[in-house]
């Protein structure tokens, strides 16, 4: 992660991104990983190309079942009532900090771009292969595809807001 923590709430020039649909987020992660590797993208936030895909794939993974965690019971409660208001059909703030079992949300220290890329290709080539995010959410409780689905493209739209091709 980079040095000299930014403030992503008070980043300026963020694109406005709004996915309709898993080729679209898959067209952008290609296209994002070959700028990078080019030497073409601006990074606005805190996290490199590879923080940020490793991050991607992690909540990707816990909609599909391979990564299981559970939330404290107190934020559990909470989740399932303010926490859905939140983040079902809404926009993500910038500056969230994850604590606690959400923490493994969190990119791995040292990944590299070609794993954590490698891997969220993977994952995001099985969902558009039809697997359906069915694993109940840690905080928020169960989901059904369609309210996993919106809350993935939100989230991929939110993070890739951060990076300009340049």
């Amino acid at each position: 992660m980079t040095a000299g923590r930014i403030d992503t709430r008070a980043v300026t020039g963020r694109r406005r991104l709004d996915f309709r649909s898993w080729d679209e987020v898959i067209a952008e992660t290609a296209s994002l990983g070959a700028a990078a590797r080019a030497g073409a993208l601006t990074t606005l936030g805190n996290w490199s190309l590879a923080e940020m895909f490793d991050h991607l794939a992690n909540l990707l993974a816990v909609a599909t079942g391979d990564l299981r965690f559970a939330a404290p019971w107190p934020l559990r409660l909470l989740g399932r009532t303010i926490g859905r208001r939140m983040f079902l059909g809404r926009d993500f703030k910038p500056g969230m900090t994850l604590r606690g079992a959400a923490a493994r949300l969190l990119p791995a220290e040292g990944v590299t771009l070609d794993a954590a890329e490698a891997r969220l290709l993977g994952l995001l080539g099985r969902v558009r292969a039809g697997e359906r995010l069915t694993a109940s959410s840690p905080l928020l409780g169960p989901l059904t595809h369609e309210q996993w689905t919106d809350l993935q493209l939100r989230h991929f739209a939110h993070h890739y807001s951060f990076l300009r091709p340049c």
